[in-house]
């Protein structure tokens, strides 16, 4: 545990994300975010430095945001094969009807 607090933390919620460990990406992700959202502390005369900084808050942002899709991600071929499943096994009991291309008609 003590080497991965001397990971960079960017890098080390990249890799959180990558494996798709998302509300971990998220816990390492929400301090830096914390501390300095817009990245305007960061005011430098050294340039490389400050788009150093700069690149960075944007990587956070880029992962956090990533993540949340891929966390709430609804894939749509599984609410088809649900629908499929249930026109296909659906029981009218007042009037009998079965179609298949259609939902029941009571």
């Amino acid at each position: 545990m003590s080497s991965q607090h001397s990971m960079n933390p960017v890098w080390l919620a990249q890799s959180r994300l990558r494996r798709r460990k998302f509300d971990e990406c998220l816990e390492i992700c929400n301090p830096i975010l914390d501390r300095n959202p817009y990245d305007q502390a960061s005011l430098s005369l050294d340039v490389r430095a400050s788009q150093h900084r700069f690149s960075c808050a944007q990587a956070v942002w880029y992962l956090k945001c990533r993540c949340l899709t891929l966390k709430n991600w609804i894939d749509d071929t599984e609410i088809e094969e649900e629908v499929r499943w249930i026109r296909a096994n659906w029981h009218c009991h007042a009037c009998a009807c079965k179609d298949v291309n259609m939902l029941p008609c009571c």
